[in-house]
């Protein structure tokens, strides 16, 4: 995935993920420790990316609407 851009990077509260989202709307979420991506999206994002407490999930809310789940563990979206 290619960003121009960020327009916003959130860090899971156990220091082990980061997710940033570029514009025109790509998401990456990358595993800090391992040094690589573990998730994203092309969808275009209405919100900043959350995560959890437990940073088990992270949560958007893309442009048509629907919120995004990803399971960090599963490394998947688990609701669209």
């Amino acid at each position: 995935m290619m960003m121009n851009s960020l327009s916003s990077v959130a860090w899971s509260p156990d220091g082990t993920f980061i997710a940033a989202v570029g514009r025109p709307g790509p998401l990456i979420i990358c595993d800090v420790r391992k040094r690589q991506p573990v998730a994203g999206a092309q969808d275009r994002l209405a919100s900043p990316v959350v995560f959890s407490r437990d940073s088990t999930l992270a949560i958007a809310v893309c442009a048509d609407g629907k919120i995004r789940f990803w399971d960090l563990a599963a490394l998947r979206v688990v609701t669209k």
